[in-house]
């Protein structure tokens, strides 16, 4: 026969239900409830005055929730009431203990509790809990991971302050999956530390408790005793092994950790091998030997910049100890020299406190070059000016190379433009440094970089005239027709239209020339290029008639999409 429970409820805002509902009942399929097992309820809106289901709870909501009680409840999506019911509740409680539900309508804000409601049974005990309690201890056991069916391993961090001679009140109890403790259950653990001690766990409580006095401690505080210590756990009837010598140690709530990286020197992205060894104290020698799948994460340091990290990623990026001790292949592409620090992800070690035992640094090389940058300063010179060339060359992982020799080779220029040294060596930032001293005329000369099979070229603008722009040179000033030309200079920001034109000494136009990019020829060649342009002048007027002895006045206009540039030189005609 199905139980009923019935609770009053209140409608604290918004307008009542048509019957006016005014409690509900719970109708419960299972009196007996066990952990982690569902169970169904169904409720019932009912009216007052006629004790009949509230059709007023058709398509509204209401929700069901633990108030108080053990573990995790479900469900937490909102309850549909259909005809003043809703029917077949699925819900599932983990805890062991009593229950008590909050029904809450969202519309009205009706409330109803059913307290001492059911309580929840705890599973058939499958693990065992060790917990230790003592003033001079300031972490509790907790439960670690399940590593096998039945068994729940635990790990004890003992306090740093734990002397020779302090009782620690240690207990053990049955628990479910649930870590529920099971009670009325006989159990018996045998436990072994310093010595055998036989308990019976209470019948009641689940629980058997003990004395455990430490006898043999080290010197300092920080260096204890971590004597192993195992459980075996029967049940009864018959008192079949369950968990049977299984090996656990106590592990000090303040540890070292060391790390090794073999080689000590490694190129970029080539595999070293790593390890972490986790100790009771500082001897690296001394493993903590119960450390099992215990995962931490690596991150990488700058060995020489205090705080800052590694440039690069570390692959794998954590390892995991086994025994105390974790091992990894490990590459890293940054050119560094770099320290690994783990640090603890799992969640069962926190509370640890964890000292530098010492991390060896590891030298990451740069690989071998792959390619490199030029910067030429200034990018155009004036003729027998020099402009400096700096190249970077860098590995395939964009690390600078140092200690390399890049070969520096003029392929295209005239014969007095130079670059020197011809080879030069890396500095320590990937840089070499050469000289370039342009010729005497306009042109564009090439210089050829090479290290190893990388190769690369860049383009050197030299000008008669100066590349800040405005002055124009001529020579030889003066000159004589008969025999010479002279060279008229000037810089173009641009390729651009120029017009040319010379005038005598009274202001008389004798040679006139208009050019558009590209067009000139002759002697007006380069008369449009952008950079060093230039053309050349024989002495002859526009009719082709040698002019006479005497100044002249040259000036040089030059349009392009952007501005203009206008140019005025002197130039003597002396036969």
């Amino acid at each position: 026969m199905k139980k009923f429970l019935t609770v009053l409820f209140f409608v604290f805002v918004g307008l009542p239900p048509a019957y006016g509902s005014d409690y509900f009942v719970f109708d419960v399929t299972a009196n007996t409830i066990l952990a982690g097992s569902s169970f169904t309820v169904d409720i019932s809106a009912k009216d007052s005055l006629t004790n009949l289901n509230d059709p007023a709870y058709t398509g509204r909501t209401a929700y069901l929730s633990a108030s108080s009680g053990p573990g995790t409840f479900t469900p937490a999506t909102p309850i549909m009431f259909t005809g003043g019911s809703a029917s077949g509740i699925s819900i599932v409680l983990y805890g062991a203990g009593s229950i008590n539900l909050t029904v809450t309508d969202g519309v009205y804000n009706t409330i109803t509790s059913v307290a001492g409601w059911r309580r929840v049974m705890p599973q058939t005990a499958q693990s065992v809990m060790v917990l230790h309690h003592s003033s001079e201890i300031q972490e509790y056991l907790t439960p670690g991971k399940l590593t096998g069916p039945g068994f729940e391993e635990v790990h004890g961090y003992v306090g740093v302050t734990l002397s020779s001679g302090i009782p620690v009140a240690v207990s053990i109890c049955s628990v479910d999956q649930y870590h529920n403790v099971v009670t009325g259950t006989a159990c018996h653990f045998n436990f072994l530390c310093n010595g055998p001690h036989d308990f019976d766990a209470d019948t009641v409580t689940g629980f058997a408790s003990w004395i455990w006095t430490p006898t043999v401690l080290s010197d300092t505080p920080e260096q204890q005793d971590f004597t192993n210590w195992s459980v075996t756990w029967y049940s009864s009837p018959g008192y079949p092994p369950v968990i049977n010598g299984r090996n656990y140690i106590f592990v000090p709530s303040v540890c070292y950790l060391w790390t090794e990286a073999a080689p000590s020197s490694v190129v970029a992205n080539v595999p070293f091998f790593l390890t972490v060894t986790a100790t009771t104290n500082s001897d690296r020698n001394s493993a903590i030997a119960a450390w099992v799948n215990y995962d931490f994460a690596l991150n990488p340091k700058q060995y020489y910049v205090i705080n800052s990290p590694g440039r690069g990623s570390l692959v794998p990026g954590y390892l995991r100890l086994n025994n105390g001790v974790g091992y990894a292949t490990c590459t890293y592409k940054v050119a560094e020299t770099i320290e690994i620090v783990p640090t603890i992800s799992d969640t069962s070690a926190v509370g640890k406190t964890f000292k530098t035992g010492g991390y060896a640094p590891i030298n990451i090389l740069p690989a071998a070059p792959a390619s490199m940058s030029v910067a030429v300063t200034p990018a155009n010179i004036q003729a027998q000016k020099t402009a400096t060339l700096l190249v970077t060359v860098r590995d395939v992982y964009q690390n600078v190379v140092p200690g390399v020799v890049v070969n520096f080779e003029k392929t295209a220029g005239s014969a007095d433009a130079s670059v020197s040294p011809s080879q030069v060596t890396t500095d320590t930032n990937g840089v070499a440094t050469a000289t370039f001293r342009g010729g005497i005329i306009n042109e564009i000369a090439t210089i050829r970089m090479t290290v190893g099979t990388v190769s690369q070229t860049t383009d050197i603008r030299i000008s008669v005239a100066p590349p800040s722009g405005g002055e124009m040179i001529n020579y030889p000033n003066p000159f004589n027709p008969n025999n010479q030309k002279t060279s008229i200079n000037y810089y173009l920001k641009d390729a651009s239209k120029v017009e040319i034109r010379i005038y005598d000494a009274f202001g008389r136009v004798v040679l006139s020339r208009t050019l558009s990019p590209g067009e000139g020829s002759g002697d007006f060649f380069n008369a449009t290029v952008a950079g060093g342009a230039s053309f050349m002048w024989d002495g002859r007027n526009g009719e082709g008639h040698m002019v006479g002895n005497g100044i002249y006045t040259v000036k040089v206009t030059a349009r392009n999409s952007v501005e203009m540039q206008k140019f005025t030189r002197r130039v003597g005609v002396l036969k």
